[in-house]
């Protein structure tokens, strides 16, 4: 998981959790959340255990290929549909280069372009960040913050107790997500 009880008790100023089982749930689905909205996956990226996609798309003509999932870090294959089947292409040829400030796309340094087909190409890369910005970092505990207030619950339960605690619950079905925490993540969204 790329967040940590520790994250969230440094973001709440606190030394000690009295609801870890709950704030691990939070977190979690907070990075689900934010990868829901966000229409990509998070993750630090781990030289022993990378992180790879194998994406087949389309060719637009263009001369970046902005990745489903990013940054990334590495490309390990670049493929082109003959009309059989995938043929590698030519690193003699095309010498790819990973551009952008976040590493989020892949061009040719000779700028060829990407041909256009119906799934003609296929990418083999691997991605994640070197460290979580503090920004989506931060957002995402906002969110975890957020979902530490509110429980999911049987709407016939007005309050439930495990013999240690108490959970009493609100009626409110409305999302209590900071706009500055969504806000933080349309800089990350991705659409495809």
């Amino acid at each position: 998981m790329i967040l940590s009880t520790n994250d969230y008790l440094v973001y709440m100023n606190q030394t000690t959790l009295t609801n870890e089982a709950q704030v691990v749930e939070a977190l979690r689905q907070a990075i689900a959340y934010a990868e829901n909205f966000c229409n990509r996956k998070f993750v630090v990226h781990q030289p022993s255990a990378p992180a790879e996609h194998c994406w087949n798309f389309s060719g637009q003509g263009g001369m970046k290929l902005f990745t489903p999932q990013g940054p990334i870090q590495t490309v390990d294959a670049i493929e082109y549909w003959n009309g059989t089947e995938f043929e590698a292409v030519d690193s003699d040829t095309y010498t790819d280069y990973i551009g952008g400030p976040d590493r989020d796309y892949i061009a040719f340094r000779e700028q060829y372009r990407w041909v256009k087909g119906q799934d003609n190409w296929r990418v083999t890369y691997t991605y994640g960040y070197d460290s979580l910005p503090a920004d989506l970092k931060r957002a995402l505990l906002m969110i975890a913050q957020a979902f530490t207030k509110i429980s999911t619950r049987s709407p016939d339960i007005k309050s439930q107790s495990d013999g240690e605690q108490t959970f009493t619950y609100s009626d409110a079905q409305v999302s209590n997500i900071a706009p500055d925490a969504e806000a933080i993540l349309m800089r990350y969204r991705r659409l495809f």
